[in-house]
């Protein structure tokens, strides 16, 4: 069975990715394994061995009182060592499909640690990595993908379009956004939007190739400016619960998460964001 990988620091906070997690899974029907990693940072052996024993114990209580969906296959996995590392490893050894984190909270100290954790998984987990911020109660039902056409931003789109369960699918809107950073003549503008018009065309016939929903409706904004604020104002505008965006592309959106701007943009979007990699190792 595939599975979704969550890591978890056991928080209260963390809660909403928990909800989120096994709801994507139960929809998919995928196993989750939840992770929770205990640092060995300022920790002799013994002390790290009894602070990882007491760790598996808790992780085993929250999970057992988290109340589930029935029939969900849910493996609790403790680890020990550097955190990111140690999430990027669970993922290839488990074979993960998806990792899910919770998104940072306000306390600085916490959110610098949570970012660096997230800029580790992102670079270098083989699979999408998903941000939770929002508590989850029901399937997405408005997907933004932020598109630049380069190969990340195309396997963004295809993923925002098999990540839901088909009953889920027919029900959610999709919004496929792409910035132009300078100002173009009207004929390369049209050029542009013809293009993303055209995988998106593209990715909706592959769908429905394989006999599965597509969404409920689809537009396409095309919007001169910076990748971040395009996107920002795509989501407030449709109401995003999730933003899909490509990393380690060539051009425009794709190299949101990464860097510089992955605090401004959890900071900026209220909702979940997905980042999608170019390749898969």
């Amino acid at each position: 069975m595939s599975a979704i990988l969550l890591a978890t620091d056991l928080s209260p906070h963390a809660d909403r990715a928990l909800a989120r997690a096994a709801l994507l899974a139960m929809g998919r029907g995928d196993g989750l394994d939840v992770l929770h990693v205990v640092s060995r940072d300022l920790m002799s052996g013994p002390q790290h061995a009894a602070a990882l024993a007491q760790a598996t114990e808790v992780l085993r209580d929250e999970l057992a009182e988290a109340g589930l969906p029935e029939g969900l296959a849910v493996t609790p996995l403790p680890r020990g060592g550097e955190v990111g590392q140690a999430i990027v490893q669970a993922t290839k050894e488990q074979g993960s499909h998806l990792v899910v984190l919770a998104a940072p909270h306000s306390d600085l100290l916490v959110q610098i640690f949570r970012a660096s954790v997230l800029n580790t998984v992102v670079r270098h987990a083989p699979c999408p990595v998903l941000v939770v911020r929002r508590r989850a109660r029901q399937d997405y039902r408005r997907i933004v993908v932020a598109v630049d056409l380069s190969l990340p931003s195309r396997r963004a789109l295809e993923l925002a379009l098999r990540l839901l369960p088909g009953a889920a699918m027919a029900q959610a809107t999709l919004s496929v956004v792409h910035a132009q950073t300078t100002s173009a003549p009207p004929g390369e503008a049209a050029e542009q939007r013809a293009r993303v018009d055209d995988m998106l065309a593209a990715s909706l016939g592959r769908l429905a190739a394989e006999g599965r929903a597509a969404p409920a409706a689809t537009e396409i904004v095309v919007q001169t400016g910076q990748p971040l604020a395009v996107v920002a104002e795509a989501a407030a505008r449709s109401r995003a619960e999730l933003v899909i965006v490509g990393t380690m592309g060539l051009t425009g959106a794709a190299n949101l998460l990464l860097g510089s701007t992955a605090e401004a943009l959890l900071a900026t979007l209220p909702c979940d964001v997905m980042a999608v990699r170019a390749i898969e190792s």
